[in-house]
């Protein structure tokens, strides 16, 4: 049981940092999509500034939103998955009699006639 919920939690914390990462990412998106808004429409100043407005204000509007629970789920699900590595890890006690050290037993000898 420890091993598998070691390799849950593993994959817990894989997944909840994945989708914590993936929410940050789409802040970062906004601002890639103004340089290149600026960039493809060098010729036209303030053409470029009213599409990269658009953009930015979709992005805010319409997707950070909806991701924003992203970021509270995969820190979640790290969490969790940090707890179940740390709960696979426990020992189970050993009772009195298996921790003794063993004793060497004498071996039988077999007679041939």
């Amino acid at each position: 049981m420890s091993l598998v919920t070691r390799l849950l939690g593993f994959a817990l914390c894989l997944v909840g940092a994945f989708i914590a990462g993936f929410y940050q990412s789409l802040h970062s998106t906004a601002d890639g999509m103004n340089s290149l808004v600026f960039s493809v429409t060098v010729d036209k100043a303030d053409f470029g500034q009213a599409v990269a407005a658009q953009v930015t204000s979709y992005i805010q509007q319409n997707i950070t939103p909806v991701w924003a629970y992203y970021l509270a789920i995969g820190i979640a699900m790290a969490i969790g998955g940090t707890i179940l590595v740390a709960i696979g890890d426990r020992k189970t006690k050993r009772s009195v009699e298996e921790q003794a050290p063993l004793q060497s037993q004498p071996v039988p000898v077999m007679r041939q006639e």
